[in-house]
């Protein structure tokens, strides 16, 4: 199984440094377009034990920025993130590896399970005035 790498919503300079770090480590990299997020992430990756579904995804979208891992072994996924560090690309926090459990997910359902676990590992700090007045 060849590594690939699933991308969605790159700006031009991450797209362009993320596909020189997959190419220097042999890695296939997919970008995502919005009118794909309906299919399962298997179809995405051409496995064959996952159809792909008919038509064009219409529906919103989402402007997050998203690096999907499938076929990694921990060694390349450790190498990738550190080299990914090492190059300064910037920060994206919506990561996932595709697994036999998120499989026949779509697009859109994993990128809200992302975001959950996003904000469950770093809360938003609320700036809400904490002074008092008239005292």
């Amino acid at each position: 199984m060849h590594p690939v790498v699933l991308f969605y919503n790159p700006d031009r300079e991450t797209e362009r440094s993320i596909a020189m770090l997959c190419m220097r480590l042999k890695i296939k990299i997919r970008k995502v377009v919005p009118a794909q997020y309906h299919q399962p992430l298997g179809a995405l990756l051409g496995m064959d034990e996952t159809e792909a579904l008919p038509g064009i995804y219409e529906g919103g979208g989402f402007p997050d920025q998203m690096l999907v891992f499938h076929g990694f072994n921990d060694g390349l996924l450790d190498r990738f993130l550190q080299e990914y560090r090492r190059a300064r690309i910037p920060r994206i926090g919506l990561k996932a590896v595709v697994t036999p459990h998120n499989i026949h997910w779509d697009s859109i359902r994993l990128h809200q399970e992302l975001m959950q676990e996003e904000a469950a590992m770093h809360p938003k700090h609320t700036n809400q005035d904490e002074t008092s007045e008239g005292n």
